[in-house]
């Protein structure tokens, strides 16, 4: 979650994913938006629908980045492999244990939006950053699991 303070975005939480965020550019891309966001420059108690749905479109994009930050962000924390919801279980920059897990090779996307927080007041939204898997070109799905579903193994690890 990010916060707007005297023109400028940074992040409400300093932690690992903010600094991995912060190495793929998140708050030159933010901060290079140049818009004032109603959320911060407007008292919360004038606030109306019509204030948040502009900051929802102001604020809203997608950027692709590069798989290798991703690959190198886990490396960093000694993590070469990934599960991923409905897809499976993966590799990253290489199968260090020689498991034969096929490399998690797709497009990631930053997406940056301004979710509500809560429907009530209005001004309860925040502006957030998240990584996702383009679903344009979904990666393909691994033959392995950590669950037993959908035709797909659980990794015989010896």
């Amino acid at each position: 979650m990010l916060r707007w303070n005297d023109g400028v975005w940074s992040w409400c939480v300093d932690d690992a994913v903010t600094s991995f965020y912060t190495s793929v550019r998140v708050l030159d891309i933010v901060n290079a938006k140049n818009f004032i966001p109603n959320r911060y420059s407007i008292p919360r108690d004038v606030i109306i629908m019509q204030h948040k749905k502009q900051d929802q479109k102001a604020f809203e994009d997608k950027v692709e980045i590069d798989i290798n930050s991703l690959y190198d962000f886990y490396g960093g924390k000694d993590c070469y492999y990934i599960q991923i919801g409905g897809y499976g279980f993966y590799h990253l920059k290489r199968d260090v244990l020689s498991l034969g897990t096929p490399q998690l090779d797709c497009k990631m996307n930053l997406r940056l939006s301004a979710k509500t927080i809560h429907s009530s007041p209005v001004y309860k939204y925040g502006f957030y950053v998240v990584l996702k898997v383009d679903k344009r070109e979904k990666t393909k799905k691994s033959c392995y699991d950590l669950e037993q579903k959908d035709g797909r193994e659980f990794l015989a690890i010896i």
